[in-house]
């Protein structure tokens, strides 16, 4: 990676990317919305590094709409095994990251932090880990954003593509996690695999697109 300042205002010792646009508020105590990026906010198209890739998913503006009326913060929280098997690098990261942001910003969409954990068990040395608690399915991204945006787990909701961004919800004690069937969600294995997540105090459903969710259901 080529050196660059703001880089390393993102980047912990753990190697995780926390970026939080919050100005130093903090939320006290409220709930937050965490999305995972690709295939929810963008569409999937495997080790996204190219600006000139990126697609927008609309379907996801009224979602997050509504939630900054509500005041409740908005985050990323996406997997990025790509700087960790040395696919691309934070540089290309940060470019695509800021481009996404850019465009929501532009329809009007705000995003309150982005986290980003490069660690797999197939990366490259500092990011090998056979299963490192920051990358989902494991609960560390929402936790650290819970610790430094003074958020409620128990009142939050997870959407994801994956089975395992639901299960990072139930393994952070959020409130419930949703399933899009868009991305890699579209395979029955995947859709069976997140609603066995299910429990009584975990709340998951699965949908065939973003337009099912409303605001209400989750933050009514």
């Amino acid at each position: 990676m080529s050196y660059d300042s703001k880089l390393d205002l993102f980047i912990d010792d753990n190697n995780i990317w926390s970026q939080i646009f919050m100005e130093g508020k903090v939320s006290n105590g409220k709930a937050a919305l965490f999305l995972d990026r690709d295939g929810i906010i963008i569409e999937e198209i495997g080790y996204l590094h190219e600006v000139k890739k990126i697609r927008v998913i609309p379907e996801i503006n009224p979602i997050i709409k509504f939630a900054n009326l509500l005041s409740i913060p908005v985050i990323i929280v996406t997997n990025q095994s790509g700087i960790g098997r040395g696919y691309y690098s934070w540089d290309d990261f940060y470019k695509v990251q800021n481009t996404v942001l850019k465009i929501l910003r532009q329809a009007g969409i705000i995003i309150d932090a982005v986290f980003a954990c490069p660690h797999h068990k197939e990366a490259k040395t500092p990011f090998r880990h056979a299963n490192h608690p920051f990358r989902k399915p494991n609960p560390g991204m929402l936790k650290m954003a819970a610790k430094l945006m003074g958020i409620e787990l128990s009142k939050s909701w997870v959407i994801g593509d994956r089975s395992s961004d639901i299960l990072a919800g139930l393994n952070a004690n959020c409130k419930g996690g949703i399933h899009v069937q868009t991305g890699h969600g579209n395979s029955d294995t995947e859709i069976q695999a997140s609603l066995k997540i299910r429990k009584p105090n975990y709340h998951v459903i699965s949908v065939v697109s973003l337009n099912e969710i409303t605001g209400d259901q989750l933050f009514g």
